[in-house]
């Protein structure tokens, strides 16, 4: 396994992206190690540069929509294997767990595997987009989850911005 790897760092608020080099961690438990083939960009991530928001320790990593193939898993995962081409939702800290470098830790919890007909380009835009628009359509609507059995009763909702990328995921669910 690399034991550095090259990373997108945020070296102070409002500061520019450099690439750099930075240790590659271990996964622990029921983490995975994946390496990233894509990433999205996600507005929340210019904004956390342009705006001075969220982080306050540098040198940061951001990135929160990646896409990959799992490079090492922890000793308590299950259901994913070396190999398996995931998307996952990265997170900014811990800086391991962002998706803005060539190797990410990622809760096996939050991580699915990417069906074949999906390029991993594609799949990197899956994350946070799809999770804003379930939670915008079932969080406080009181529309039942699809996870649940069929959604909406033949009730009619109104997605306003349809065209946006949360817009197409609102209107894509059953």
């Amino acid at each position: 396994m690399a034991q550095q790897h090259k990373a997108s760092l945020l070296l102070q608020k409002h500061g520019k992206l450099e690439v750099t080099t930075r240790q590659t961690p271990v996964p622990q438990g029921g983490q995975a190690l994946v390496k990233v083939t894509a990433a999205a960009v996600n507005p929340l991530d210019w904004k956390i540069i342009d705006y001075g928001l969220f982080i306050e320790n540098f040198p940061a990593v951001i990135g929160f929509d990646g896409a990959g193939v799992i490079h090492a898993v922890g000793p308590e995962v299950t259901g994913f294997q070396v190999g398996d081409r995931v998307l996952f939702q990265g997170k900014f800290s811990p800086a391991d767990q962002a998706v803005y470098q060539e190797f990410a830790i990622v809760e096996t919890d939050i991580i699915t595997k990417t069906p074949d007909h999906i390029s991993d380009d594609q799949a990197s835009t899956f994350p946070t987009t799809s999770i804003t628009a379930y939670n915008g359509l079932f969080q406080k609507t009181g529309i039942a989850h699809p996870l649940n059995g069929p959604t909406a009763s033949g009730k009619s909702i109104l997605i306003l911005g349809g065209s946006s990328s949360v817009g197409q995921f609102g209107k894509s669910v059953p």
